[in-house]
């Protein structure tokens, strides 16, 4: 999908981990991710990544910031 360029990044808000495992490939496009732990980071094209989330753990994903402020196309996978 064709993003516009955007000063506030899209993605997903906050939302809680209950101790399950997710996997993120990013096709197109880069995913910057942070949870109440402290623990965050930026997927890049073409990276995957496996975590094992803590129950209690408060996670979002989103553009990443400096990639949201260009118009591309934003393709990922999670599960």
């Amino acid at each position: 999908m064709n993003f516009p360029a955007s000063e506030t990044p899209k993605g997903v808000g906050v939302h809680p981990h209950r101790g399950f495992e997710t996997v993120t490939i990013a096709h197109k496009g880069k995913v910057e991710h942070h949870d109440s732990s402290g623990g965050g980071g930026v997927i890049g094209e073409g990276d995957i990544q496996w975590m094992t989330a803590a129950n209690g753990v408060l996670h979002k994903e989103y553009h990443e910031t400096e990639w949201s402020k260009k118009e591309g196309i934003f393709q990922w996978i999670y599960q």
